[in-house]
């Protein structure tokens, strides 16, 4: 079985490829990760030639069919299709980094816990971010000027936070505003 980390990563690895292959298709597909999520699949992929294109060099990553991609807006809503949330592996490695007093924890009983209570020393939190930066594709999450890793660092102060709240907050970071 793969680890929290490798999920997580896989996450990325996936949309980043969807990402190659649509600007092989389209030179309207946006550079940025968190923008390419957004975009509008009929928008990149407009005829049924680019979709069967689209559909053939994923095949080997993932299986997509057209109903998938009629069935999606976006490229971000194709991935929880086919593959899942952003926020399940991210709320993955939150788990994982919390340590074996969660593991029978299910993951809704342990989003309803509070975020500053379970990483509530200086080494888990620093063991969190560690983790998400290595695992999240830059800039979704890793930054230099430690903006987006600041907003999670409040959430470690704040004494209603749910886990739940930092998981969602951590998988938006890339989306864009």
């Amino acid at each position: 079985m793969e680890s929290p980390d490798q999920l997580l990563k896989n996450w990325f690895d996936l949309l980043t490829a969807m990402q190659s292959v649509a600007k092989n298709l389209s030179l309207d597909t946006e550079d940025y990760l968190g923008k390419f999520a957004i975009q509008k699949i009929k928008d990149l992929l407009q005829g049924s030639v680019q979709r069967q294109t689209f559909e053939q060099q994923m095949a080997d990553r993932v299986r997509i069919g057209d109903s998938d991609l009629d069935g999606a807006s976006t490229f971000g809503d194709l991935m929880i299709t086919v593959y899942n949330p952003l926020a399940v592996y991210v709320l993955g490695v939150f788990k994982d980094v919390a340590g074996s007093s969660y593991d029978g924890t299910s993951p809704a009983d342990f989003g309803k816990k509070l975020t500053a209570r379970v990483y509530s020393t200086a080494d888990l939190q620093e063991k969190l971010i560690a983790r998400l930066q290595s695992d999240m594709k830059d800039p979704w999450f890793p930054d230099q000027q430690g903006n987006k890793t600041g907003k999670l660092r409040s959430q470690f102060n704040d004494a209603i936070t749910k886990v739940s709240e930092s998981v969602a907050l951590v998988a938006a970071l890339g989306l864009p505003k």
